[in-house]
């Protein structure tokens, strides 16, 4: 599960955010990632997905993730979670995002999200690249602002 000083750090954090003493009251381990941690947390104030990993193994991981997910939501094409914190506790490094429940897809899910893809990818900055370093799993990609996009 969560080591204690972790579990410590995000009730502490959550209770901040949520402006009152938030408790967790479950903690539901999920799959699908290799590098990260991931939980659901029931709280009393929400739930929330949170995943972790050593602070020292991917440096400012969660925090350019938290940029890219509000650079996405930004956009407003397609549903993008809400972070609620990118964080540090000293041995771990997290992020806790609002908590998106499944749903049963529609016989137009595909075309529809394929639309709200191709929609995302027509917002356009005034350059090309990103205004950030950032993470490809677990290898780091190293960004710049072009010009030209073949820059």
């Amino acid at each position: 599960m969560l080591p204690e000083s972790l579990h410590s750090e995000i009730t502490a954090l959550l209770s901040e955010k949520t402006g009152g003493k938030t408790s967790i009251e479950k903690i539901i381990p999920l799959s699908g990632g290799s590098i990260n941690n991931a939980f659901r947390l029931e709280t009393d104030t929400g739930n929330y997905f949170m995943k972790y990993n050593r602070a020292s193994a991917y440096p400012g991981m969660f925090e350019q993730e938290a940029r890219g997910l509000e650079l996405l939501r930004g956009a407003d094409e397609i549903r993008v979670p809400e972070v609620i914190l990118p964080g540090d506790e000293g041995t771990y490094s997290f992020i806790i995002l609002e908590h998106l429940d499944s749903s049963t897809k529609t016989d137009n899910f595909w075309e529809d999200f394929g639309r709200r893809l191709a929609a995302l990818h027509r917002h356009a900055g005034d350059k090309f690249g990103l205004d950030h370093d950032n993470y490809i799993g677990s290898l780091k990609q190293y960004n710049d602002r072009h010009e030209r996009w073949t820059d």
